[in-house]
């Protein structure tokens, strides 16, 4: 699979998580064939009993809407960005540490442990961003 198909297959997936609920019911059966279960367009066509170009119009169909929905509100683009922050500030904590360690030595255990609650907070943000986006469709 390319990098394009790639990212073109999770930004489709992440955007599902994000605004499933509000594609048709085919439309969020197809979605979640094709790109969760990775079945192919013609095993989805033969299991509903129609053509492979109709499972193509629904799937496509449920993705411009997707899309045009997150043109609108930006969610997707709001998560990510902060992916990217929680990701430096993680970052960020792993060098104080580094630091700290180098310049206190074992005096630096409580900063040190101070630094590794707030690595699992941002770890559990992340995690939530990440993962947690389906709950609120429910």
């Amino acid at each position: 699979m390319s990098e394009r198909a790639l990212d073109r297959m999770l930004r489709a997936t992440a955007l599902f998580d994000l605004y499933g609920g509000l594609l048709t019911e085919r439309q969020r059966e197809f979605y979640d064939l094709h790109y969760m279960r990775d079945l192919s367009l013609a095993e989805i066509s033969e299991h509903y009993g129609v053509s492979r170009q109709a499972v193509h119009d629904t799937l496509t169909r449920g993705e411009c809407y997707l899309e045009r929905v997150e043109a609108s509100l930006r969610l997707l683009e709001r998560i990510q960005a902060v992916l990217e922050v929680v990701s430096q500030a993680g970052d960020t904590c792993r060098k104080l540490q580094d630091r700290l360690q180098d310049q206190l030595g074992d005096s630096a255990d409580e900063t040190h442990a101070l630094i590794e609650q707030l690595v699992q907070d941002l770890n559990y943000i992340d995690s939530l961003l990440r993962y947690g986006s389906a709950v609120s469709s429910d």
